[in-house]
């Protein structure tokens, strides 16, 4: 929640001051399913939390199209230029609506929705960064297109271009991976194989490499995805937000997309963009109709941008690279998207009263979200205290913050008896066991939201990333 562990008493209390008192009720789904809702809500929910942006008696966050309740704040995205005719009833219906791009703004308020506030969505650097691991597999310029293989995302477009594009630069590759990629493809299954969570089928000749996701990527793998190609294409006909521009850029590679709907937001002076042509959308497998116009690809200029990166020398690609990077952690991370909420709230919302006293960070009673949070900070520093005295670095120690060793051995009555302590327990045992770590809390659920914690047992026991990938309740 505060900027570093080191903040003073006094620069918590005047950040306490400036930020706090404004939030929503916002529920974590817990859930798996591998689609944007749950990935935002993955994301965004442990990072209201630590920004004191959760309150269970304000109204309540809802990311869903309108006309779901309840009626408080929604959080919405439309891809083409007209929104259903339904949704219209809905204009007054919500005390504020957000919208993750500044396209999207426009469009809902010209739609009567006046109450619409950009609210970017963002990426955690710490895990999209260029400085990770790579594992490429083509020795020569790797060209990506990642998505769910729907007509909305241009695939046949893109496929159309790489064939006059291959002619005559027939040293690159072209990687389509998503899920359903390999739709239609029948014909081929004999020349299909399975390959960890990929389907795989090669057409050598044409410089096309198929790579169908058949189980789900955490966050970590699609990094490295990124970090092991050259460009990311993007061929959609248009987009709510586009994760993958953000992801590929915070991963320091180049982006090739859309001028046009909301991937306008990404472009800097250095961007390879193309433009497209106005067309009847349809959204009939969404069951809506009559929503307008996307736009059409112009084939001839992603042509010009697929040669232009293949051409590019050194000097300009790192400048895109250091562009894109800046644009990223300036604009479109977790943090923004707390801090934009947190703007809105204070649009809609009486702010609650936050006092400070000297050598105090927040009085507690004022504000039930900075009680929490001081105890949290407290009972991380107790924790710390009792790691390192147990025998753990001061690094490691900090990273198990909020492991608290007494509740571990509590929820496991055998290690309580066996009188080991805790943590050690936990991290040369209790991770590979998926054991409880506090009540409601399995080990692959504290480790999934804590990477230090994560690294730290990965180290102790010479774990490599593949072998995590493979199993040890990693």
């Amino acid at each position: 929640f505060f900027p570093d562990n080191h903040t003073s008493g006094a620069d918590k209390s005047i950040f306490a001051l400036n930020n706090l008192g404004f939030g929503a009720e916002y529920k974590d789904q817990c859930s798996t399913e591998n689609h944007s809702w749950n990935i935002i809500n993955k994301n965004l929910y442990p990072y209201m939390r630590r920004h004191g942006l959760i309150d269970h008696e304000r109204p309540e966050l809802v990311f869903s199209h309108p006309g779901a309740d309840p009626c408080d704040y929604l959080y919405t995205v439309w891809e083409t230029d007209t929104i259903p005719s339904v949704w219209r009833q809905h204009q007054r219906t919500y005390k504020a609506v957000c919208a993750p791009s500044r396209w999207n703004v426009d469009l809902l308020r010209g739609n009567g929705f006046d109450k619409t506030y950009y609210v970017p969505l963002g990426v955690e650097t710490d895990v999209y960064t260029p400085f990770g691991p790579s594992q490429r597999e083509f020795d020569c310029p790797v060209y990506l297109w990642f998505a769910r293989n729907q007509y909305r995302k241009g695939l046949d477009v893109l496929l159309k271009v790489w064939a006059e594009f291959r002619s005559v630069h027939t040293n690159a590759v072209l990687i389509i991976m998503g899920h359903d990629v390999l739709s239609g493809m029948g014909s081929h299954r004999h020349e299909m194989r399975r390959v960890g969570k990929f389907v795989k089928l090669d057409f050598s000749s044409d410089r096309v490499y198929f790579r169908q996701v058949v189980n789900p990527l955490t966050d970590e793998e699609v990094g490295l995805v990124y970090r092991s190609v050259d460009f990311l294409v993007c061929t959609s006909r248009s987009e709510g937000f586009g994760f993958p521009i953000v992801e590929a850029m915070a991963c320091g590679i180049t982006p090739i997309f859309p001028n046009y709907s909301s991937l306008t937001d990404f472009v800097t002076p250095q961007s390879l963009c193309f433009g497209g042509a106005a067309v009847p959308a349809d959204y009939a497998d969404k069951g809506f109709d009559d929503v307008g116009n996307w736009w059409e690809p112009d084939q001839t200029e992603l042509l010009a941008c697929l040669k232009s990166a293949m051409q590019e020398d050194l000097s300009t690609r790192a400048e895109r690279v250091v562009g894109g990077l800046n644009l990223v952690r300036k604009e479109f991370t977790w943090r923004n998207t707390c801090f934009a909420l947190r703007n809105v709230f204070a649009q809609e919302q009486t702010r609650r009263e936050v006092v400070s006293e000297s050598r105090t960070y927040i009085v507690p009673e004022v504000l039930d979200v900075s009680s929490e949070l001081v105890e949290q900070e407290k009972i991380a520093d107790a924790n710390i205290r009792a790691h390192i005295e147990a025998g753990f670095s001061t690094e490691e120690a900090a990273a198990f913050a909020d492991f608290d060793s007494e509740i571990y051995v509590e929820v496991n009555a055998d290690v309580k008896e066996s009188g080991m302590n805790g943590l050690r327990h936990f991290v040369q045992f209790g991770f590979r066991e998926n054991r409880t770590v506090a009540p409601g809390v399995s080990s692959i659920g504290y480790l999934s939201l804590n990477g230090n914690a994560r690294r730290c047992v990965m180290q102790r026991n010479g774990i490599s990333k593949n072998e995590a990938s493979a199993g040890d309740g990693i």
